[in-house]
C-alpha cells in the first residue's frame, strides 16, 4: 500500500500510477531525484471504507448534476467529505515510519495519477501540490487535499467532457524530500510551439519552479537543436517580477522580489545548459517518438529532476516516411484527409484501415495502376490519414490551388475534398494519353452530360448512388463469419471506388460553375450574396425523411415536454448540423445518428423549434439560390459586359440544377459506411459470444490487418488501440498540414486585414463575445461568457477563469497552466497574441478561432480608438 520510491517496479504500476513510475525510472537510470515514498491508490479506498463512506460516496458519484449551481454545491460536499476522512491507525504508523527513515525532512506532497485511465489526459500535471511541508500532521492533510482534488468542480467537468466514470476513482500520492531550488525550470525534449522533434526547449526562472508552472513569471527561454547548437535564446529583463522561495516561518512558499543584480542576468550558465541537453538526449533515446517534459531545479549548482511526464500536446509524426536517405533529407508535406472530408475527429483503427483501402482503390481507378498496401503518398498519424502533396506543390498550377486550401479558414472541409478532386481533373487531358483507361472516357462523358443537361446529371448522380447501395445491401446479407465479412469487403472496395469516381464526375460541372461564379464575383466592387445558398441546398432533401422517422420513433421524447433549444433555429442550420454531426460520419466505428440517444434528442428539439419558425424553410434557401441566379448575371452585365452576363447565366443555371450534389455524394458515402458498420457489429457480437472480444464494439478498435491475424491477441490489441484512440479524441487542436520533420502547421496568417490579429492556436472552437482585459483590479468585474485577455497570471484567479467564454493569452507556451486550463474546459483559446492587452480593450466585440489562432475585432466600444500596433517586447537577445 505504501512503497519507497527506490522499491517501485512495473508490477506496482496499477497502484502507484504513471507519474510515480516515471520518477522511479529516473532513479533507476542514475539521475538525481529526491528520495521519498508513495501512498498507493488503494489507501484512498481503504480510508473511505474505514470511515464508512463507501456507499455514500459511491451513490453520490453516480448522481453528478449538470446544472452549474448544483454542480458547485455537489463538488463542495464531496471535497468536505474527503477532508473529513480519518486514516486507519496502521496507515498513519506506516507513513510516519517512512518519513522518519528519511530523517523527518521538509517534503513535497504531489499527485500521481487518477484512476480509470485518466493518466493519459495529463490532467494531474497542472494541479499544484503542497510544498515545503514541515509537520507530520500537515503531510496527512496534504494527502487528503490530494484526494479531494478528484472532486473539484473542474475535475468533475473534465471527466464529464471525456466521458469518464466518476465511480471508484483512485489516486496515488507521492511524498518526496523538499529541495529548495535556486534556479528551476522545465525541459522539453521537443518544441511544443511548432511540433518539431529535432529541437529541445529549456525554460528557467529564479527560485522555485512553482511560479513558472503556474505562469506567474516570464522565464528565460532557450531553443536548441538536438546537436547542441543554440537556435534561439531570450533572456528576459525581470522588472517587477517576483520569484517563488521557501517560507522560513512555516510550511509552503512565498513570493519575493527578484534582486536587482539578477534582473538582467541569465538564470543558467553554459555548462548547465549542456547538462540539461544531455538529459534531453537520454530521454529522446529512451522514449523514441514520445516527447517528454521534465521539471528540474538546481541546488548549489547540483541538478535535481523532480517530475517527468509525456508532452501530451505534441501531435504524432508521420509513421511511414520514405526509407531512401535522399528522400528523408527532403521535406515532405502532408495534408490531412480527415478535415478534407469535413471531420476533425480521428478514425477508429478499423475505419483508418478501411479508408486507406478505399483511397488506394480510388487511386487504382484513377491511374489504372495497382497500389501497394502502404503507398508512400498516404500516411497515418494520430489516428488520421495524411496525403503527401509535396509533388503537387512542385507544379505551379497545383501549388497555387493547394496553398489556397491552406489559407481557407472555414471549418467545413467538404468543399475542400471536391475542389481537390477538381484540381486533379483539370490535368486529366494531358494524362489521358498515358492512362488510357476506359473509365476516364466515361468520366469525361459524365462531365459533358452535366454541362449539357445538369438536371439529367443530377438524376444520374442519385441513381448511381442508389444502385451501389442496393448492390452492397444484397452482398452483405447472410454474412455470419469474420472471414466472410473480410472477403466481402475486399471484393467491394473496387466497386465502391468506381462508384465514388462516377459520383464525383457527375458533380464536377457544379463545382466548376461555383468556382467560375466565385472568381467572377471577386472582380466586382460589391459582393451580392454568399455562395453557400448553392452549396448547401439539399438536392434530395433527406431532412424530412429523417424527421419522419424521428417523429415515429420518438413519441416518448415529444411527450416529455423537453425544453426546446435555440441552437438550430432554422432549417439551414439544422441541415448543416445533421450533415456534419448526424449523417456525414465516415467512420464505421462511430454510432449512426439513430443509435445515439443524445443526438436524437437534440434533433427532435431542433425539429420542434423548426415547427415554431415556419419562415425558415427549404423554400427560403431555394429563394436565396434563385436570387443569386437572378442577381449575379445582372452584376456581371454591369461590371463586365453582356458576354460575361451570358456566361454567368449559364454557370448559375448549372450550379442551381446541381445544387446539393456534394451532399448527395456525402450521403451515399455515409450509407456505404453504415452498411459496413452493420456487418461488423454483427460479427463483433459473435466474437463477444465466443470470448475473442470483451465487447462487440471492440471490433472497431482492431484494424483490418489485425483482424486478418491471430485471434489470440485481439482482446489485448483492442484495449491498447482504444487508449490511443481516446487520447486522440480528447485532442482539441489538430493541424491542417504536417511536415516530415514533425512540424505542425495550423493556418496561414499573412496579409491580415486591419481588424484582425493572429496568435497561435491552442484550443479548438470559435467564440464571439465582449473583451475583458484581466488584471487584479478588473477580475472582480469580469462577467460570465466574456473573452478574457490575459498577459500574466495569478494563482488566485482559478475559479473565476472557469467562467470565461474564451481565452486570449499573450504567452506562447502550449503546456502553460492557462493553456491546460483552457483544454480542460474545452474553452476556445488562442496563445501568443503579442500585446493583446494593449490592442484589445474592454467592451470590444471579438470573434476568436481556436483552430487557427485568428482574432477578429467585430465592433469597437463607444469612444475607443483604432487598433494600435503595440510595442516591442523587452528582451535581451543572444546570438546563436
Amino acid at each position: 500500500m505504501i512503497y519507497a520510491l527506490n522499491a517501485v517496479d512495473e508490477k506496482l504500476r496499477p497502484s502507484v500510477g504513471q507519474k510515480t513510475m516515471n520518477i522511479a525510472w529516473m532513479r533507476q537510470h542514475g539521475l538525481a531525484v529526491p528520495d521519498g515514498f508513495v501512498i498507493g491508490a488503494d489507501v484512498y479506498h481503504e480510508a473511505i471504507k474505514y470511515n464508512g463512506y463507501e456507499n455514500i460516496l459511491y451513490d453520490l458519484s453516480i448522481q453528478v448534476p449538470n446544472r452549474e449551481d448544483e454542480l458547485l454545491r455537489f463538488s463542495s460536499l464531496m471535497v468536505q467529505s474527503i477532508l473529513a476522512l480519518e486514516f486507519p491507525e496502521p496507515v498513519i504508523q506506516e507513513i510516519k515510519r517512512f518519513w522518519d527513515e528519511m530523517g523527518s525532512p521538509a517534503v513535497v506532497v504531489r499527485f500521481s495519477d487518477f484512476g480509470n485511465g485518466l493518466s493519459v489526459t495529463n490532467y494531474t500535471g497542472r494541479l499544484r501540490g503542497a510544498t515545503n511541508v514541515k509537520e507530520f500532521n500537515e503531510i496527512l492533510l496534504g494527502i487528503k487535499l490530494s484526494w479531494s482534488k478528484l472532486w473539484t468542480e473542474e475535475a468533475i467537468r473534465f471527466r464529464q467532457s471525456l466521458g469518464y466514470s466518476h465511480q471508484r476513482l483512485l489516486m496515488a500520492v507521492i511524498v518526496q524530500r523538499y529541495v529548495e531550488g535556486e534556479v528551476s525550470g522545465l525541459l522539453y525534449t521537443a518544441n511544443p510551439r511548432n511540433n518539431r522533434s529535432d529541437q529541445v526547449v529549456i525554460r528557467s526562472t529564479w527560485g522555485l519552479g512553482e511560479a513558472l508552472v503556474r505562469d506567474e513569471v516570464r522565464p528565460d527561454h532557450w531553443v536548441l537543436d538536438t546537436d547542441g547548437s543554440i537556435y534561439q535564446a531570450s533572456i528576459m529583463v525581470k522588472h517587477d517580477l517576483r520569484q517563488s522561495i521557501s517560507d522560513p516561518r512555516r510550511s509552503g512558499s512565498e513570493r519575493s522580489p527578484v534582486p536587482a543584480e539578477l534582473r538582467t542576468v541569465s538564470t543558467l550558465e553554459e555548462g548547465q545548459i549542456s547538462e540539461l541537453l544531455n538529459i534531453a538526449s537520454l530521454l529522446i533515446d529512451s522514449f523514441p517518438g514520445e516527447p517528454q517534459v521534465v521539471e528540474w531545479t538546481y541546488v548549489s549548482k547540483k541538478l535535481f529532476l523532480l517530475q517527468l511526464r509525456p508532452l501530451g500536446t505534441m501531435y504524432p509524426r508521420i509513421d511511414n516516411l520514405p526509407e531512401d536517405d535522399t528522400q528523408r533529407e527532403e521535406s515532405r508535406i502532408y495534408l490531412q484527409f480527415n478535415q478534407l472530408i469535413g471531420t476533425r475527429a480521428p478514425f477508429t483503427p478499423l475505419g483508418l484501415s478501411l479508408w486507406s483501402r478505399l483511397l488506394c482503390g480510388v487511386m487504382e481507378e484513377f491511374t489504372g495502376k495497382p497500389q501497394p498496401d502502404e503507398p508512400s503518398w498516404l500516411s497515418r498519424a494520430g489516428n488520421r490519414l495524411w496525403i503527401d502533396i509535396t509533388n503537387q506543390l512542385l507544379l505551379p498550377p497545383k501549388r497555387s490551388f493547394l496553398l489556397s486550401i491552406v489559407k481557407d479558414r472555414r471549418p467545413e472541409g467538404n468543399g475542400l475534398l471536391s475542389r481537390t478532386l477538381l484540381q486533379y481533373r483539370s490535368n486529366i487531358r494531358s494524362m489521358g494519353t498515358t492512362i488510357g483507361d476506359i473509365r476516364w472516357r466515361l468520366i469525361w462523358r459524365n462531365r459533358a452530360v452535366g454541362f449539357r443537361s445538369p438536371t439529367k446529371a443530377a438524376f444520374r448522380l442519385k441513381k448511381s448512388g442508389s444502385e451501389m447501395i442496393a448492390v452492397l445491401e444484397k452482398g452483405s446479407s447472410g454474412i455470419t463469419t469474420l472471414a466472410a465479412a473480410l472477403s466481402w469487403l475486399d471484393n467491394s472496395v473496387p466497386l465502391i471506388a468506381r462508384m465514388l469516381l462516377d459520383q464525383v464526375s457527375y458533380a464536377i460541372p457544379a463545382l466548376i460553375s461555383l468556382a467560375k461564379i466565385e472568381a467572377e464575383m471577386k472582380r466586382w466592387p460589391v459582393q451580392p450574396l454568399e455562395l453557400d445558398s448553392f452549396r448547401q441546398l439539399p438536392y434530395n432533401n433527406p431532412i424530412f425523411e429523417i424527421a419522419r422517422h424521428l417523429y415515429v420513433a420518438s413519441t416518448y421524447y415529444l411527450e416529455s415536454n423537453r425544453e426546446l433549444t435555440e441552437e438550430h433555429s432554422d432549417l439551414y442550420g439544422l441541415t448543416r448540423y445533421i450533415y456534419h454531426y448526424g449523417l456525414c460520419d465516415f467512420d464505421p466505428g462511430s454510432k449512426r445518428w439513430h443509435e445515439e440517444r443524445n443526438l436524437v434528442e437534440s434533433l427532435i428539439e431542433a425539429l420542434n423549434v423548426m415547427k415554431e419558425n415556419p419562415d425558415h424553410s427549404l423554400d427560403t434557401i431555394r429563394a436565396l439560390a434563385q436570387q443569386m441566379a437572378d442577381h449575379v448575371p445582372k452584376l456581371a452585365d454591369k461590371y463586365r459586359g453582356i458576354f460575361a452576363r451570358k456566361q454567368m447565366e449559364y454557370y448559375c443555371s448549372v450550379a442551381k440544377a446541381l445544387a446539393g450534389s456534394e451532399q448527395q455524394i456525402l450521403e451515399t458515402i455515409t450509407q456505404i459506411v453504415a452498411i459496413i458498420r452493420r456487418v461488423f457489429v454483427q460479427i463483433g457480437a459473435d466474437m463477444e459470444l465466443r470470448g475473442s472480444l470483451e465487447k462487440a464494439e471492440a471490433i472497431f478498435m482492431l484494424s483490418l490487418e489485425e483482424l486478418h491475424g491471430d485471434n489470440s491477441g485481439w482482446a489485448r490489441l483492442s484495449q491498447e488501440n482504444k487508449l490511443n484512440y481516446e487520447a486522440e479524441q480528447a485532442r482539441t487542436l489538430v493541424p491542417w498540414l504536417l511536415i516530415s520533420s514533425g512540424e505542425a502547421l495550423y493556418s496561414e496568417t499573412s496579409d491580415l486585414p486591419h481588424n484582425q490579429i493572429c496568435g497561435l492556436p491552442l484550443n479548438g472552437g470559435v467564440y464571439t463575445g465582449k473583451v475583458r482585459v484581466i488584471t487584479e483590479e478588473s477580475l472582480p468585474y469580469a462577467e460570465r461568457g466574456e473573452v478574457y485577455v490575459i498577459n500574466h497570471f495569478n494563482a488566485e484567479w482559478d475559479q473565476k477563469l472557469n467562467y470565461a467564454g474564451a481565452l486570449i493569452l499573450e504567452r506562447e507556451e502550449t503546456n502553460s497552466y492557462l493553456g491546460v486550463l483552457g483544454r480542460i474546459f474545452a474553452t476556445p483559446a488562442v496563445r501568443g497574441v503579442t500585446h493583446a492587452a494593449e490592442i484589445l480593450h474592454d467592451g470590444m466585440m471579438v470573434r476568436i478561432d481556436g483552430r487557427t489562432g485568428l482574432v477578429t475585432i467585430l465592433e469597437m466600444p463607444p469612444g475607443s480608438s483604432e487598433v494600435n500596433e503595440g510595442s516591442d517586447e523587452t528582451i535581451i537577445p543572444t546570438q546563436a
